[in-house]
């Protein structure tokens, strides 16, 4: 649920020019604690021009900000002119807390689609503390690693927070290996009960919407003072077999000097492939070189090279992938057609797509091991198929299938989860599970799986969010649970509809577009009116009482944290009782929570009221 800018009451803000922002060096490393110390001293505070309000009325409280960076790191810190410290649930978007981006600006224009948003909430043992919020378009939500250092400090004038972020946990983006490095830093303060302030370097409306490109500011990083100060960088992690990669070493030093270095080559099995001795000589000032690897052939798989010179030493991976052909591979699918399922030949067809569409959008700087391992999965179930045998007819867990859809005769996915212990001659129940917003069907595989007796699947909806307010997400979801049925033994008299945010919102849109197909609904986190707020004219507001009725007599599970700020748990109080008063039989689940998932308590609540309605 991360669309809180369109929902602000009034929008306030003055902005002065930023066409680009400078950067000082950073010799040293400094010391987190969230306060500022003498080794920040070749930067200067400065302060956030460009301010949100949630309402015009919003208390005005100077924000300033410092960005620094050494060799090997991004160095940001935050100062608010008041002591007044709150700590909401997500408080990178509701406060006291920050999100940044780091990409690339491209011909020279504000917005771009190849970024990080990393996003940063104090409270350490809360969700959020520091994460990847959004890579290059796509909703992420990867935690960063413990060398990511963030820290606060509150004294009786101020709050600040301090943070380092090593090149490489946002690689590519290191200012001696590119030129094209853009910022963009969002502080939001928390005020009163409800309201917010968001500091920009540079507005953006859309810099928490998924699906969206960002707003950078062109940054120029200041050359070190003295010293030698030198980096090496692996110029791609994926590269074929006539290609081997290279590093690039970059830096800056005071004197003309030669670096001798060690490079080892390692296969994936830690097996030393190659070693050379390279000497580099290293002119004054900005200096760039480059060393190739090897020249030696290398079969397709992943590799890592250790690189070693005097004290300082990296290690790097990188992977050779695998040819892939889709027009060989689809054609090894049509002499088979005919031997295996519609719903195996749809599936491998959506897999070899795919794969193609993957290999394409791949950049020189991504990780392509799960490309590589989805290509030998591939070829692995062409051949079971080549062989007569329905690569996908014993399998059990969380997995994709696909089907071709009556809208378009595309090939669509969904996520489905099967038991162990399901039996092909026995009936079982099935629950639909409907993703959050920025998200898709693979959020199955994070979920908790049912272990009462149920098959689940998790539909695509046509999009990463809809709020499922469209005839084409409406008509996924339904082709979904036509696909399933048709390739597993559903009782089709016991389909729970389940969803979480986005997808509780979805829960209510869908039972009201089809009340027939289902048996009962759960509704985790969701909001009652999400669909008319996000402009769809097809969502309906399910807190008037004419479009509830439909509820009368329906079993519903649903669960809300009273601290949820993402969707407010006084509208899903207010709908409950709206809900009871039409007759609808709602067990309603609370605990003091954000918008997030249940205790172990309560999860077992929702797990022990599913299985009831398996026992019936």
């Amino acid at each position: 649920m991360n669309r809180l800018l369109t929902m602000f009451i009034v929008l306030l803000f003055v902005t002065v020019g930023c066409a680009q922002q400078r950067v000082g060096y950073i010799p040293e490393k400094p010391v987190i604690d969230g306060k500022l110390d003498d080794v920040t001293r070749y930067s200067n505070l400065k302060r956030f021009n460009t301010v949100v309000k949630s309402d015009k009325d919003n208390a005005d409280i100077p924000v300033s900000y410092l960005l620094g960076y050494g060799k090997d790191f991004l160095y940001l810190y935050i100062e608010q002119e008041s002591p007044v410290f709150v700590k909401r649930d997500r408080a990178y978007q509701n406060g006291d807390g920050f999100h940044m981006v780091i990409g690339a600006v491209k011909n020279g224009e504000t917005d771009t689609d190849e970024f990080y948003v990393l996003a940063f909430s104090p409270d350490e043992k809360a969700f959020g503390h520091k994460n990847i919020w959004y890579y290059n378009i796509d909703l992420s939500f990867k935690p960063l690693g413990e060398d990511v250092l963030y820290k606060t400090a509150v004294s009786d004038t101020k709050v600040s927070h301090e943070l380092l972020i090593p090149w490489s946990s946002v690689h590519p983006y290191h200012p001696w290996f590119r030129d094209d490095i853009g910022i963009n830093i969002c502080y939001v303060k928390a005020l009163g009960e409800e309201d917010k302030n968001y500091y920009f370097i540079l507005r953006d409306d859309k810099i928490q919407y998924e699906q969206s490109r960002r707003k950078l500011v062109k940054t120029e990083f200041g050359k070190p003072i003295t010293g030698n100060h030198i980096s090496v960088h692996l110029d791609s992690c994926n590269t074929t077999l006539q290609t081997p990669p290279k590093l690039k070493i970059s830096g800056y030093s005071d004197s003309d000097m030669e670096l001798k270095y060690s490079v080892k080559l390692y296969s994936g099995e830690n097996v030393l492939i190659s070693k050379q001795y390279t000497d580099v000589i290293c002119t004054k000032g900005l200096f760039t070189d480059e060393i190739s690897i090897t020249k030696k052939s290398l079969i397709p798989g992943g590799y890592r090279v250790n690189v070693k010179e005097s004290d300082n030493e990296y290690d790097f991976y990188f992977t050779v992938m695998p040819q892939f052909n889709y027009e060989q591979m689809v054609n090894r699918l049509y002499p088979i057609k005919s031997r295996i399922s519609e719903g195996a030949y749809n599936t491998l067809l959506l897999y070899i797509k795919e794969l193609d569409a993957k290999i394409k959008k791949l950049k020189s700087y991504e990780n392509s091991y799960d490309i590589r391992s989805r290509i030998k999965q591939v070829e692995i179930f062409v051949k079971k198929a080549e062989s007569g045998i329905d690569p996908f007819n014993n399998r059990r867990g969380t997995f994709r299938r696909g089907f071709v859809s009556d809208i378009d005769n595309s090939v669509r996915p969904y996520a489905v989860y099967i038991p162990e212990d399901y039996d092909k001659t026995k009936k079982m129940p099935l629950l639909v599970y409907l993703h959050g917003s920025g998200e898709d069907e693979r959020t199955l595989y994070y979920a908790p799986n049912i272990k009462n007796g149920y098959i689940v699947i998790a539909p695509n909806g046509r999009g990463t969010s809809n709020c499922y307010s469209t005839s084409e997400s409406q008509k996924d979801i339904n082709e979904a649970i036509n696909d399933v049925i048709k390739n597993y033994n559903i009782d089709t008299y016991n389909i729970i509809l389940s969803g979480f945010s986005m997808g509780g919102y979805g829960v209510y849109q869908t039972y009201y577009k089809n009340p027939d197909r289902y048996s009962a609904v759960a509704v985790l986190a969701g909001h009652p009116d999400l669909g008319p707020k996000w402009g769809f004219a097809d969502g309906k507001n399910f807190l008037k009482r004419k479009n509830i009725k439909v509820f009368s007599d329906v079993e519903m599970f649903i669960f809300h944290g009273t601290n949820d700020r993402n969707c407010k748990f006084n509208l899903t109080e207010e709908l409950v009782d709206k809900l009871k008063s039409v007759g609808a039989r709602v067990k309603f689940v609370t605990e003091s929570t954000g918008h997030g998932g249940m205790n172990r308590t309560n999860r077992e609540l929702y797990y022990k009221w599913l299985k009831e309605r398996v026992e019936r």
